[in-house]
Parts: C-alpha cells; structure tokens; sequence
C-alpha cells in the first residue's frame, strides 16, 4: 500500500466503518465506560463513535491506541500487529543485522553521554570562600552537548 494511500478515497480496509471494526475488536470486552477512560472522552461518545454511523475523531483513535497500546497503523488500515509490542517485535525480526547495530550504537552513545552529563553535575567542587562544599552547576551550550561535552559554572 502507497505511504498516500490514507489521503485518497478510502477502500473497504480503510473507511471508518472497518476502523470503527477494529477498534471494538481491540475493546472487546470492556464497558463504555472504561473505554472512555481510556481515551479521555464522555462514555456516550465513545458508544456512539463504535457503534453508530459517526466517525470517530483522530484524538479518539490516538487515545485509545495510547491507552491499550494499540498498533495505530493496524487500527487505520488493517495492516500488521494488532498491539505496539507485537509491531516494534515484527519490526525489529525484519530489520537488517546493519540497521540493528547502527540503533544499538546510537542508544548507547546516547546513554554514555547522559551519564557523563550527570556524572558532571554532580561533582562537588571546593568552595572560594566557605567551608561548605558546593556543586557545579551545568551550563548547558547547544554547541558543548552536539560535541557530548559540557560547559559548567561556579
């Protein structure tokens, strides 16, 4: 399916009568009421956009997909795992071996650097003029963190 397939005219996976389908699927068995709670709307207007003609709202959708962890490609288009879990596991089994190490290494850097961050912050100095010791304060410079440095301050 084209990445536009959304933006033209709907086919029967995509219209919001097989969305709406999906989507008391995913409920099924839960109340109104708690699917309310979930996407943060009126019990009423969640039966009403699951089970009448009414379209549901984007936000509705969103907050449903938040709340239950629902794949949100599945839920507009029929395509993938039902649950985010199972599509970022699906994902990852059809990665490519450079792809994974190359998302691997940029997590790690990311974590190092944050741990030399607040490694930095943290050091305490000794004071000019009190006995009491003090902490520096990170100054955080857009240049100093693109080069996972960090400029600090008295």
């Amino acid at each position: 399916m084209p990445s536009n397939a959304l933006l033209t005219a709907p086919d029967a996976s995509t219209s919001h009568r097989a969305v709406q389908a999906r989507l008391r699927s995913a409920t099924e068995g839960f109340t109104f009421r708690q699917i309310a709670e979930a996407a943060a709307c009126h019990p009423e207007s969640a039966r009403r956009w699951l089970t009448t003609e009414t379209r549901p709202p984007l936000w509705f959708i969103v907050g449903l997909c938040e709340s239950l962890r629902l794949n949100p490609h599945w839920v507009l288009t029929g395509l993938g795992s039902t649950h985010q879990d199972s599509a970022r596991v699906e994902a990852l089994s059809k990665a490519s071996p450079r792809l994974l190490l190359q998302r691997l290494a940029e997590i790690l850097a990311e974590r190092e650097s944050g741990a030399r961050i607040a490694t930095a912050a943290l050091q305490p100095v000794r004071p000019r003029r009190t006995g009491v010791a003090t902490v520096k304060k990170p100054v955080f410079v857009a240049e100093d963190l693109a080069e996972g440095t960090l400029a600090t301050a008295i």
